[in-house]
């Protein structure tokens, strides 16, 4: 496996591993980002702690959270294989 290149954020962002706690906070993005995109929102509210869960995932490996100057989550990827999510 190769190593992820580090990535600059802008400044006051932070970025890290997912956990398990992050879900929710994680899903209204989802939601947000979904809607932009396709006019609606997914309807799997548990569709990340799902990914968070699967069995071999490490989030500390698979997955990054980017939380913006207020706490809000930002941006988060998860890789799992040949899959991955994104949504900023």
């Amino acid at each position: 496996m190769r190593p992820c290149p580090a990535f600059d954020i802008p400044p006051g962002y932070l970025a890290r591993p997912a956990a398990l706690a992050d879900a929710d906070a994680i899903q209204r993005l989802v939601a947000v980002c979904e809607h932009a995109a396709h006019g609606a929102a997914p309807a799997v509210p548990d569709g990340v702690a799902a990914r968070l869960t699967l069995p071999g995932v490490d989030p500390a490996r698979d997955t990054v959270l980017v939380s913006g100057p207020d706490g809000t989550c930002a941006a988060w990827a998860w890789v799992r294989g040949r899959r991955c999510a994104i949504d900023v």
